[in-house]
């Protein structure tokens, strides 16, 4: 009688880069959270309109005034993705009402989140990745995009 054993594949980190980038690429909405008023946070869905090749995310919404003001003033976000997978982003945002680049970007799709293209609350976020996790059942695996100071 033998004792069966299983070799573990150790995930190296281009790997959970790789996998990161592919669950973002699979993904059509997030959900992105922020500081709120006080100390609470402000969640709101958005749809995802490109993937850059560095896994910066380019995200489509509506934001009201304060809504954008809270972001420009603390531009660090979360970022949810529930869709071919589970994964979680850490982030910074950055947001846009450049009418060409929404024009050149607009999707009907956005019309959830929009009164239209003409929309004045419509606005582009620009997400830089600076860690990413995905979950594998109970694993979790993180990999760090770039470190920050502070």
């Amino acid at each position: 009688m033998g004792i069966a054993t299983a070799t573990l594949e150790m995930q190296n980190p281009e790997y959970t880069r790789e996998k990161l980038h592919g669950l973002v690429k699979e993904t059509r909405t997030v959900i992105v959270l922020s500081a709120g008023a006080g100390a609470g946070l402000d969640g709101r869905p958005m749809a995802l309109v490109r993937t850059r090749d560095d896994t910066t995310m380019v995200l489509a919404t509506s934001l009201d005034a304060t809504q954008a003001e809270e972001l420009e003033r603390n531009p660090r976000v979360t970022v949810v993705l529930q869709g071919a997978g589970y994964a979680l982003f850490t982030g910074e945002a950055r947001i846009s009402r450049d009418r060409i680049a929404i024009n050149e970007l607009w999707t009907d799709a956005w019309r959830q989140w929009s009164h239209g293209k003409h929309d004045p609350t419509l606005a582009v976020v620009t997400v830089e990745p600076i860690e990413g996790s995905y979950w594998e059942a109970t694993d979790r695996h993180s990999y760090m995009y770039r470190l920050v100071d502070g």
